[in-house]
């Protein structure tokens, strides 16, 4: 399902990401509504934190924005 754009105070738009964590023994995929690349990373690895208590800053990071 294709998301519309959001627009915040008619200047920025959110765009919907899928960010790639890999480890050694695991994948983990997020999807987050950001403005760019690294806010989506920033918002998907504090999430994964958030919920999950680990730390992904030192696993790979891939970060796909949808079309």
């Amino acid at each position: 399902m294709k998301q519309t754009p959001i627009t915040i105070n008619d200047e920025q738009k959110l765009e919907t990401y899928t960010v790639n964590f890999t480890g050694d023994y695991a994948t983990v995929t997020v999807t987050v509504n950001a403005i760019d690349d690294n806010d989506a990373q920033t918002l998907a690895e504090n999430l994964v934190n958030d919920y999950y208590g680990w730390d992904l800053t030192k696993w790979g990071v891939e970060t796909n924005k949808h079309q």
